[in-house]
């Protein structure tokens, strides 16, 4: 291993189960740590961490991780990696605000992009200019509702402002933030990184600066690595691009282990500050907490999954048995778990919608189960199936649809950043053989519960109500910080809008090149990515970087449902786990942990382009060792099933409602979306059904109904065991992906029980054709958020009409031409875009926590005839075509993004349809798109949907919309 000579090498090691050798470095001058993680990934991935360990709840690291995005000492543009995002063709860019660090990231497989993206990246954050205008636009600022009236009202916008107002409106991340308060004393972890939104507001420019000055240095921060590249060729660029200019500065110290309670605390919030919908029957969320081991040790950490495994989620876990025997809760919150992502591991037993005077009985009951649990005799096979769940999880890096080097690199960050050790980068192999080994010997397990939960004076009993309260701050307040303005801060104000003209015109006039690549870069060096694959009916095989497990879906064509099953299609998956025979997957399943879980696709019909193909997917995962044995339960969950009544799916239905009413706002982006495209689209009309607000609307309904009489709950039952008949009755296709190793062991004929001989029946499937309607609608939907979500969508053409090209580029145009400048910077909303879905046939424009509502949907329209009568630089198609080319490039080879690909071509999407979009990118023109935006996106055509809180209402009702209450 080679090293620049300006570091010196302080560790090596290999990770066997990630295929990675771990490389660390010190930079000798400043002291700067650098992880390199080589493997043969070309993917290749740079993260850049700086320790940033919360004083307060200003969210000034999270303003930080914004404003220095903002321009930089070499690239003083604004917003030079926006524009890079544009001109790029990397696999992911972001950046992270954590518990006590702020990360910047990227990853490309085109290694001249790789070091252009690495050169802006490194200007930004180490010589980031964070002008006035720029915190003002990130953070907060003051402005008149009308922006040339004072005699307006005042109001407040900044992105992270609105971007906390719509978190700590979730409840959720809100309880989640004061079981972290309350378990840390006079510890960083005790604030909220993101910043509280009555707290944000006080934050001054002076402070951000100062705190940057002192935070943002090389001797603070770890720079990570990974991929092909080797380590000696990342140091010289970091060496040329930044190192060399720094001399070492003293870093600031890692957040220190909690010093512990000499006994637990009860602790009770009703009126925490979020808005957030009302608690159902006076009823509170209950949580006990503990403060468990070091997150920088493998051996702490692999010892708490072991706990949270055990008693929550084996087959005999107390909590489930909890469950089960209470008449008092109906299921497990999913604040539930364990989290490492503070220097202290956090484990969380959480419960929704408990009755107040039941929570005394509730924590008696709780500890009564856990000691009896704790009494009785850990079988080896149980521990080496909770150990098996263990390793799955922990070879699982790449079951996301993040890239594989990011997943890698956040989770060895935080270890990073404690000491001068290397990384979390130990043999997870060996460590889970010891602690096997440690399990079998006398009463091992019985002294970790004791230790860590029933004897642990560090733990919580937190009751928390859910506040419909928005901040109070913003009405009385404002009156009275209006009424003291003096004349000159008054003009301060009516200027602003002036200033941002200005800067802007500054910037647009300064010639200044970034690195870039362009389209004919890509044309001849980019094939679409295809993983090898093997066939053998009704099997199909990917190999990928699985890490020795093996991930197995069985796909079940379910579009002929008549369309009243398919519209409780997503209810029937989410219960089928009520129903199965749960010893018929103990007789296969000893020693193993097994992964299932159930989930609905759409996709438009390509093979005959009419209707929308649907697919049951049953997936699972396993140690490849294992395969046989989660092949044998994916089965025994399917064809076991028996649909009868029982009091518990009762009560899991109202669960299921409180979840979904959660998801409303963590997915109320989507929801919009979908809520505006229902009437047009078959696919939406479903997705709305399945997760949506008429999905809240039907599963409250139902909730209302079996409160009065078990007959619709025992209905709907019937109709689930017609839906599992239809399927059962169905061939299926099975899909595989696993490594190269495993094609030489296994025998694929042992999948061929799941292609059936076909059924013969009289049971009547659906030729349904979805009934569109042409009269475009404007609604709101009201709940209680503090900021709001728009959508306006346009009905356009598929994906094989020869304008679905123009119109990929023209999202494109449009979002980084106009959108982001008028919504996100001007306006501070969170974010908004326009883009052209092949999966529901048309032309989306949106915007999520955004504070307002009618000028958002005005600038959509206003973004249109920007584009047809304003001049604008032409290189915004240039860097428009390179973008919507590499959408439609399979550069990924994360499992979930491979299992999706293989769901798509049974729709239809084949690799060869996605190179005939690619190669008509390069020869659109201005006129074509013009062409398109005339032909399908006439203002008055489009489909608005709004999800708001009552404060727009009036404004609603003014526009003529449709409203209705959540």
């Amino acid at each position: 291993m080679l090293s620049h000579p300006k570091f010196e090498q302080v560790d090596i090691r290999k990770i066997p189960e990630l295929l990675i050798e771990a490389q660390t470095f010190k930079h000798i001058e400043t002291g700067a740590k650098h992880i390199h993680l080589s493997t043969d990934d070309y993917d290749n991935g740079f993260l850049v961490a700086i320790r940033t360990p919360p004083f307060d709840n200003s969210g000034v690291f999270h303003i930080l991780e914004h404003t220095v995005l903002c321009g930089s000492k070499k690239f003083p543009i604004k917003s030079p990696l926006q524009v890079m995002a544009n001109q790029s063709v990397s696999t992911f860019m972001n950046a992270f605000t954590g518990p006590d660090w702020t990360a910047f990231v990227f990853c490309s497989h085109n290694k001249k992009d790789f070091k252009n993206l690495l050169e802006v990246y490194l200007d930004s954050v180490f010589h980031a200019r964070l002008t006035p205008l720029d915190f003002a636009q990130e953070g907060h600022r003051l402005e008149f509702s009308s922006l040339n009236d004072q005699q307006s009202p005042l109001i407040r916008k900044g992105v992270v402002l609105n971007e906390m107002k719509g978190a700590m409106s979730d409840p959720f991340d809100s309880h989640w933030e004061v079981i972290k308060s309350f378990l840390f004393e006079n510890s960083p972890y005790t604030f909220n990184s993101g910043g509280e939104p009555n707290e944000i507001i006080h934050l001054t420019h002076e402070a951000l600066l100062e705190t940057y000055n002192k935070y943002y240095h090389p001797s603070n921060a770890v720079f990570f690595t990974y991929g092909s590249i080797p380590a000696i060729q990342h140091q010289q660029w970091l060496e040329e691009l930044l190192l060399s200019r720094f001399n070492f500065q003293k870093p600031i110290s890692p957040a220190l282990p909690q010093i512990r309670y000499s006994k637990p605390i009860k602790k009770s919030i009703g009126n925490y500050l979020s808005n957030t919908t009302p608690s159902k029957n006076n009823t509170v969320s209950v949580s006990f907490s503990w403060l468990l081991g070091d997150s920088s040790s493998l051996t702490d950490i692999l010892q708490a999954e072991l706990i949270s495994y055990l008693l929550l989620d084996a087959r005999d876990a107390p909590v489930k048995s909890l469950i089960e025997k209470s008449t008092h809760i109906t299921n497990l919150s999913e604040l539930s778990g364990m989290d490492s992502a503070c220097r202290d591991t956090i484990f969380v037993i959480a419960f929704d919608e408990v009755n107040p005077n039941d929570i005394e009985l509730l924590e008696k009951d709780l500890f009564n189960e856990i000691s009896e649990f704790k009494n009785k005799t850990f079988e080896a096979t149980s521990i080496a199936r909770a150990l098996s769940h263990i390793e799955i999880e922990r070879r699982s890096i790449d079951d996301a649809f993040l890239p594989v080097g990011v997943t890698v690199m956040m989770d060895m960050l935080p270890s990073s950043l404690y000491d001068d050790s290397s990384p979390l980068v130990s043999d997870t192999n060996y460590a889970i053989k010891e602690l096997y080994q440690k399990s079998l010997n006398g009463n091992f397990i019985q002294s970790l519960l004791e230790k860590m939960i029933l004897n642990n004076n560090h733990r919580l009993r937190l009751s928390y109500q859910h506040s419909e309260n928005i901040l109070k701050e913003d009405l009385k307040n404002l009156q009275l910080i209006k009424a003291s303005l003096s004349e000159s801060q008054k003009k301060y104000i009516l200027d602003y809008p002036e200033k941002v003209k200005s800067y802007e015109m500054l910037f647009s006039k300064t010639l200044i090149e970034l690195p870039k690549i362009t389209i004919n870069d890509l044309i001849k060096n980019t094939p679409l990515l295809a993983s090898k694959e093997i066939i053998d009916d009704p099997i199909t095989l990917n190999i990928g970087r699985t890490n020795g497990l093996v991930y197995q879906q069985v796909i079940i064509d379910a579009s002929k449902l008549p369309l009243q099953l398919q519209e409780i299609l997503k209810l029937y998956s989410s219960y089928l786990q009520f129903f199965y025979h749960s010893s018929s997957l103990n007789q296969v399943s000893s020693a193993c942990s097994l992964d299932i879980s159930t989930s609905i696709k759409v996709f438009p019909n390509l093979n005959k382009d009419d209707g929308v193909c649907i697919y049951f997917v049953l997936s699972g995962k396993a140690l490849e060792r294992d395969y046989k044995e989660l092949d044998n339960n994916l089965d025994s969950y399917f064809f076991s099933a028996e649909f009868k009544f029982n009091e518990k799916i009762q009560s899991y239905l109202r669960h299921a409602q409180y979840e979904i009413e959660l998801n409303l706002i963590q997915g109320a982006h989507m929801h919009t979306l979908s809520a505006a495209s229902t009437v047009f689209s078959h696919k939406e009309h479903l997705s709305h059904n399945w997760y949506g607000f008429s999905a809240y609307r039907r599963i409250k309904n139902l909730n209302t109904e079996t409160c009065e009489t078990s007959n619709k709950l025992k209905d709907l039952i019937v109709k689930f065991k017609e839906i599992h008949d239809f399927l059962t009755e169905k061939n299926n296709n099975v899909h595989l992906i696993a490594s190269e190793q495993f094609i030489d062991k296994v025998d694929l004929k042992y999948y061929k029980h799941w292609r059936k001989n076909p059924v013969t029946h009289d049971k009547k499937v659906s030729n349904y054709q979805y009934q569109c309607f042409n009269q475009p609608t404007s609604k709101l939907w009201i709940h209680p958020v503090p900021v709001q979500f728009c959508a306006k969508v346009f009905p356009t053409v598929g994906v094989k009409h020869p304008d679905f090209t123009p119109l990929l580029v023209l999202g494109k145009v449009l979002q980084n031409g106009f959108l982001n400048q008028a919504i996100r910077e001007k306006e501070a909303a969170y974010g908004s875009g326009a883009s052209q879905e092949w999966s529901v046939s048309s032309f989306r424009f949106y915007s999520y926590r955004d504070p307002r509502f009618t000028d958002t949907l005005n600038d959509f329209d206003r973004s249109i005839e920007w584009f047809l009568n304003e001049k604008y630089d032409k290189s915004i198609l240039e860097d428009a075509k390179l973008r919507a080319f590499v959408d439609w490039s399979q550069t990924s080879t994360a499992i979930p993004t491979l299992q999706n690909i293989f769901i798509e071509q049974r729709a239809g999407l084949s690799h060869s349809v996605k190179k005939n979009i690619q190669s008509k990118i390069e020869s659109i023109t201005l006129e074509d798109l013009k062409r398109v935006v005339t032909t399908y996106l006439k203002p008055s055509k489009g489909y608005i949907s709004v999800l708001g809180g009552n404060t727009i209402k009036k404004e609603a009702k003014l526009h003529k919309f449709e409203t209705e209450e959540l």
